[in-house]
């Protein structure tokens, strides 16, 4: 959402700018086999392939609830984006931390090359505890990819457990060689509308 509503704002400034140039922007839908429909999910691309893993399957959440694990989507999907298929298939459980972090939803994200980076993220873990995940992982896209093809729990992989990678819904990106997380959020405990009981964090560096 936050970026059709960025690209919208830049054709808006770019008409009023140089209004001798014209924008058209065309939206359409494509439905897939086995894609069950996931919000809130961590995704990167491999050459034509599109791998998303994490999120949520229950659309949008109540105000007191709706980030509980029997509503995570568990599942990875690697779609083809040529040929506009797509392949289910459970997401493996190499460590429960690991499958923790791979799990949660709003997660912060970004590849560089065949890797992908992947920070916090809120949900309920494999030990029903509500809260925001403290940890910043690196997947290797391609080996992951075999492993989900070869049903093994065996890809390259990195995580770092820590309290300043406890963060959702930020943004990340690479920048000069190094990783920067803008804005975002902690959660602490099970979920509630109520700013009171949020803790809320901005950060600009990691």
């Amino acid at each position: 959402m936050n970026k059709i509503v960025s690209l919208i704002f830049l054709v808006i400034y770019s008409h009023y700018s140089y209004s001798q140039t014209e924008y058209k922007i065309h939206c359409d839908t494509q439905r897939m086999e086995n894609w069950s429909g996931v919000h809130s999910f961590i995704y990167g691309i491999l050459n034509d392939t599109l791998i998303i893993f994490g999120g949520r399957i229950d659309g949008l959440h109540e105000k007191e609830s709706g980030f509980e694990r029997k509503k995570t989507n568990d599942s990875t999907y690697l779609i083809c984006i040529k040929n506009r298929t797509c392949k289910a298939y459970k997401t493996p459980v190499n460590t429960i931390q690991l499958h923790d972090a791979m799990t949660m939803a709003n997660s912060l994200f970004t590849q560089k090359g065949d890797d992908l980076y992947f920070m916090g993220g809120y949900g309920e873990n494999s030990s029903a505890s509500y809260h925001t995940m403290p940890s910043l992982s690196r997947l290797n896209l391609r080996l992951y990819k075999n492993a989900l093809e070869l049903n093994s729990n065996k890809f390259d992989y990195n995580q770092i457990i820590d309290s300043t990678f406890a963060i959702a819904g930020g943004q990340m990106l690479f920048l000069d060689g190094k990783l920067f997380v803008v804005g975002g959020h902690k959660f602490t405990g099970k979920y509630n509308d109520s700013s009171s009981k949020i803790i809320q964090k901005l950060y600009q560096q990691s």
